[in-house]
């Protein structure tokens, strides 16, 4: 089977922060409104990606408004529906949200902190 996907000429967020340095606030605030928008989506759908980082939030191309992208790598995802939990190691270090690191029961909250550290990274241009 193939997966098939838009072209997003700019890269990843994670390279596209590395030459900017950091994003203005006005372009951090459009990112993180799309990325709350495409978790929300997940979510609802019982979906939860477990690995989001800069290296998988791809960028389509760039408005005066900021950056406009697309998330990729779902390779750890996982179908939570409600009061499911999950206890396994997943995701990117930095951006993993410490019940994963502490093998503590998680659920679907775990994107919410990953997208604090993608914040935090947008902002100061530091890995979190």
């Amino acid at each position: 089977s193939y997966f098939v996907m838009e072209l997003c000429e700019e890269g990843s967020l994670h390279n596209y922060i590395k030459r900017v340095k950091a994003l203005t606030p006005e372009h951090a605030r459009t990112v993180l409104f799309q990325l709350l928008k495409v978790i929300e989506h997940l979510h609802k759908q019982n979906l939860c990606h477990r690995d989001l980082s800069a290296g998988n939030v791809l960028i389509k191309h760039i408005t005066a408004k900021g950056p406009s992208i697309k998330i990729c790598d779902f390779g750890l995802s996982k179908v939570m529906e409600e009061g499911i939990v999950a206890q396994t190691m997943a995701g990117t270090p930095g951006y993993m949200n410490p019940y994963i690191i502490q093998f503590v029961k998680y659920g679907k909250e775990v994107d919410l902190y990953s997208l604090g550290a993608l914040l935090y990274l947008m902002l100061t241009g530091e890995d979190p």
